[in-house]
């Protein structure tokens, strides 16, 4: 008997969940015994379409809104909140799906749908950020659905689940990587952009939880001290927030070309990581990241703030630097620690590499598999 699977997504946007759900169906309908559907949104997908397209994943497409600050969107999740419950209880009806996955922390719809229908249900919370109300209403649907929770590190479980008298099935599984694509021993073409001796990259969506003034403004100073570094910011702007990205991209004129280059999010991340000297995380909160993950295997040095599973996965000075969220000084004196040790910094990647197999795509998915048989 073939379990069927929804993963549902009331969010179209690309980004780290959908990453994560892409690369574990695109391995679960491997085997036979499982066959995984998406459900995403009518808008806001384009490249949530193109990476199911690729990896030849089938999808189905809704009027689903998702839950949001900006007031025409919260307005629309609002009044069609119920509407929409009812669409995806139609959509699961119809075909016949045995376990429902909803992929974060705020989409409540697809819990209230499985619900109705009594179907099995998995709840993934990878997001530390949320705030009180979120929290109440997770925790109360669910226990009231008893779904299966998934929770991405450490950080996150703690923030929802702390303290909490929860007692639903609940297991660790990080956001994982494909070894086969971010693999070092492969040898990638050499970026044509690189212009100096060391390139210091970070990647990232443009938007303010990110931190990218203080990546920017690190940059700055460090630029005037050495002569052989070129930085890279590697991410997408994003619709809701193109007030903010016109602020980032007026920073990113004032350097000089040859210093920093700035390129849109692209499936050339694994050859952009191999080609980098130093990654560089400035997240002021995550529950990830997974661009930390991607680095890890690459065998990358890393300055990471100190959010999400970054504790779990270096120790400071051992395998990285770490220095806390927002503090600006902290990231200068890092990068000056780790370029001051150049090129003995590799000697960082080995001990980061001690605990990657934790997040390797192949053990994430036999995590998965396991829940699903059960």
């Amino acid at each position: 008997m073939i379990k069927k699977i929804c993963y549902l997504d009331e969010d179209g946007r690309f980004g780290g969940p959908q990453q994560r759900m892409i690369l574990v169906a695109k391995e679960i309908n491997k085997d036979k015994k499982f066959k995984i559907n998406f459900l995403i949104p009518n808008r806001d997908t384009k490249f949530f379409k193109k990476k199911l397209n690729k990896y030849k994943l089938p999808y189905d497409e809704k009027d689903i809104t998702r839950l949001s600050l900006e007031i025409s969107t919260l307005i629309k999740y609002l009044f069609f909140f119920f509407y929409e419950i009812k669409t995806i209880i139609s959509y699961l009806k119809n075909n016949h799906i045995d376990i429902l996955q909803v992929n974060s922390t705020s989409q409540f719809k697809g819990i209230i749908a499985s619900l109705f229908l009594k179907i099995k249900c998995i709840w993934v919370i990878e997001d530390t950020n949320l705030g009180y109300c979120t929290k109440k209403i997770f925790l109360y649907l669910s226990k009231i659905s008893n779904c299966k929770i998934i929770y991405t590190s450490k950080v996150v479980k703690d923030y929802y689940l702390k303290n909490s008298k929860i007692k639903n099935f609940q297991k660790e599984i990080f956001a994982p990587v494909d070894s086969k694509i971010f693999n070092p021993r492969k040898k990638y073409k050499k970026l044509q952009f690189k212009k100096k001796e060391i390139l210091i990259t970070t990647i990232s969506g443009i938007v303010p939880i990110k931190g990218i003034e203080n990546f920017l403004t690190m940059a700055k100073e460090i630029l005037k001290l050495y002569s052989n570094i070129q930085f890279l910011l590697v991410g997408n702007i994003v619709s809701s927030q193109k007030k903010y990205s016109k602020k980032i991209l007026k920073l990113i004129s004032e350097f000089s070309i040859r210093d920093f280059k700035y390129i849109r999010m692209s499936d050339e991340i694994p050859r952009i990581l191999y080609n980098s000297d130093i990654f560089i995380c400035t997240s002021l909160s995550e529950a990830g990241p997974l661009t930390i993950y991607e680095a890890i295997k690459m065998k990358v040095p890393i300055i990471s703030t100190n959010v999400g599973a970054v504790p779990q996965l270096l120790e400071n000075n051992i395998s990285g630097y770490i220095c806390g969220p927002g503090d600006v000084n902290g990231l200068i004196e890092s990068t000056k620690k780790m370029l001051n040790k150049y090129p003995n910094i590799k000697s960082l990647t080995k001990n980061a590499d001690y605990k990657s197999h934790i997040f390797d795509l192949s053990y994430v998915t036999s995590l998965y598999k396991d829940i699903y048989k059960n």
